[in-house]
């Protein structure tokens, strides 16, 4: 998962920013601020992801989706620390390992302090939790296997693609299981699951056409890679040189492989508004729309400077 989609304010009061910082502050207080908990940045989705499905969950208490937010933040920014990690050991990068594993315990600590205060132990809410971080760790350990045992080569690659992101992707599905839980809305949990995946596929399609060149650089599997892969099977163990680099670059963008991947996640994005068709509109609904235009703007980009350099040559 990459932290990019921003997320409009207007989904959220600034009474509610108000309250949740009051929230983080006593918990980074507790922690004597060492543990830098929740880094300063730029505001965007995860900061107050539960917020964009308010519309769906209005009978949902105030206090109780306040504190779901931050243990849903505090928990989705733990999963990014540790992916962090996972890719720094594959580099054999060990700067700050033993703090960043502190930073994730701690994370999780206070994640999981706020949901017993939420869900009784016997609540359906941690079976289905249990299930998203099966899903998680599971697609962490396949995609390594990919790389280390060369599967891309003999299996479908969009289909091993597709597993990988819903795996890694799944704990996001918390959230929805947290909020029909709360509100005891069961119905809406089957559609924004739905629109949930379609989404995160799209996301990390157009996370990966940004990133490639730093995936490759660090052996990380990627849709795009993946797909690289066909004509250059060592694209995940060959040293990396200008030559080699400059014949990936022309094969991924003038191969048409980057419009197909875009096209297949405007796709994506289309049936994960298909999915909640007849929910009233949301901030969710926004965070598609926001991510179909990112992923036209990237598409027509690429387009534009293809045309270019060709009339040039």
């Amino acid at each position: 998962m990459n932290k990019k989609n921003n997320i409009n304010r207007k989904n959220i009061s600034d009474e509610e920013v108000n309250e949740l910082s009051k929230i983080i502050n006593i918990i980074e207080n507790k922690w004597l601020a060492h543990a830098n908990l929740l880094t300063p940045s730029k505001f965007n989705i995860y900061h107050y992801y539960p917020y964009l499905f308010k519309q769906f969950f209005v009978g949902v208490d105030s206090d109780k989706m306040r504190k779901f937010t931050i243990s849903a933040r505090l928990f989705s920014d733990s999963i990014f620390l540790l992916d962090c990690v996972i890719d720094s050991e594959s580099k054999n990068i060990s700067h700050g390992f033993g703090e960043d594993i502190l930073r994730y315990q701690a994370m999780q600590f206070e994640s999981y302090h706020i949901l017993y205060q939420l869900f009784t132990i016997d609540s359906f809410f941690w079976n289905r939790f249990q299930v998203y971080l099966l899903e998680y760790t599971t697609a962490v350990l396949e995609e390594k296997k990919i790389i280390e045992n060369q599967l891309f080569l003999s299996t479908d690659v969009e289909k091993l693609s597709r597993k990988v992101i819903l795996g890694k992707t799944g704990i996001s599905r918390t959230v929805i299981a947290g909020l029909v839980e709360l509100s005891g809305q069961e119905n809406l949990y089957l559609p924004l699951v739905a629109s949930m995946q379609h989404f995160y596929i799209a996301r990390q399609i157009c996370d990966d056409i940004t990133d490639w060149k730093n995936d490759l650089s660090k052996s990380i599997y990627s849709t795009v890679l993946a797909r690289l892969s066909n004509k250059y099977p060592d694209v995940f163990i060959q040293e990396i040189d200008s030559e080699f680099l400059n014949a990936l670059t022309r094969e991924f963008y003038y191969g048409g492989h980057a419009e197909t991947l875009l096209e297949q996640a405007i796709a994506e994005l289309h049936h994960a508004t298909l999915a909640i068709e007849g929910l009233p509109q949301s901030g969710w609904h926004n965070a598609i729309v926001n991510l179909q235009n990112e992923c036209v703007s990237i598409k027509n980009d690429i387009t534009k400077i293809i045309l270019k350099n060709l009339q040039r040559s």
